[in-house]
């Protein structure tokens, strides 16, 4: 079997895929990747379903070899990217189709301004699937690589690819993806619990504190102040919990599933790959929509993706 080896995991590279949704009762996140509409863009590339296993690398890029030929795509935030190989180092777009050799290097240092750069790779990365995924969850218990961050020398099995690649994406689809990853407003509904000024969230802008993960990201700047659940209950990915002391934090997608402070607003689905793309000091501003139009801008999103690329079918 083909394998995807770790030269270099960067700060935090993990394998993931689209989570494993419908497990809360259960105590498991959903997890995946924190920014689908990047993965998703660099599976249908290379011909995967959506659902396929990638690596998702945080700041600061990574490095990988093959032991046999590879079809890549890298999409999300924008770093310097190279193929290292006899000849030289030669460079990788963004948001195209390339192919990776045995014995060369694909390279992604520096991603600038945002925070996730993912890697697709023809096939998927094809390591167990767990509780309905593939995806890491570190702390969950997992074993292997779902367990814990990718380290130097891991070997990621490579599946047997089921599509060809697609076309090479123009400057127009680029800039209307981009559009939508990188914005730094954040459409969101009033949230399911009474907060007393609640309304300042979607008039003030806040900036992304050094204390941001996958497990949420906390905000700068005075936020309603809300007073702690009688008990703990049920929280989501793009939650937006508000602190007694006044301090907004935005649940990631490796959040527990409860919480026990108040949620005055929920950043809606079309929204979380920007959410996935915010790093310390990036700005953040609440634009506030009904539910109504949060199910409207999904599922334009979802047409207008389907039109740049085509979705590939699941294997059988």
């Amino acid at each position: 079997m083909t394998c995807l080896r770790v030269v270099d995991p960067g700060q935090y590279a993990t394998v993931q895929d689209l989570g494993r949704p419908g497990r809360a009762g259960e105590g498991v996140p959903v997890g995946g990747a924190a920014d689908t509409l990047s993965l998703r863009v660099a599976n249908r590339l290379v011909g995967n379903p959506d659902g396929a296993a990638g690596v998702e690398m945080t700041l600061v890029g990574g490095a990988f070899e093959v032991d046999a030929p590879v079809t890549f795509a890298l999409a999300g935030a924008p770093g310097f990217a190279t193929i290292q190989s006899r000849m030289g180092p030669r460079g990788v777009m963004p948001w195209t189709v390339e192919r990776l050799l045995p014995g060369e290097v694909l390279r992604l240092r520096g991603l600038h301004e945002y925070a996730r750069a993912y890697l697709a790779v023809a096939g998927g990365v094809d390591v167990p699937a767990v509780l309905g995924g593939r995806g890491a969850l570190p702390g969950a218990g997992l074993e292997g690589v779902l367990g814990r961050t990718l380290r130097v020398g891991d070997m990621l099995p490579v599946g047997r690819p089921t599509g060809g690649p697609t076309d090479y994406l123009d400057h127009e689809r680029v800039t209307r993806i981009a559009g939508r990853i990188f914005s730094d407003s954040l459409a969101a509904t009033i949230g399911p619990h009474e907060v007393e000024g609640a309304d300042v969230l979607f008039q003030r802008e806040f900036t992304v504190s050094r204390y941001f993960n996958r497990a949420g990201i906390r905000l700068d700047g005075p936020a309603p102040r809300g007073q702690g659940l009688a008990q703990s209950e049920g929280v989501m990915h793009g939650g937006v919990e508000v602190t007694p002391n006044g301090t907004a934090i935005i649940l990631g997608p490796d959040a527990p599933v409860t919480g026990g402070y108040p949620l005055a607003a929920c950043v809606i689905q079309a929204s979380l790959p920007a959410l996935g793309q915010r790093r310390a000091g990036s700005r953040v501003r609440f634009e506030r929509v009904t539910v109504d139009e949060a199910w409207r801008r999904l599922r334009q999103g979802e047409d207008e993706l389907d039109a740049m690329i085509p979705r590939v079918a699941e294997a059988p």
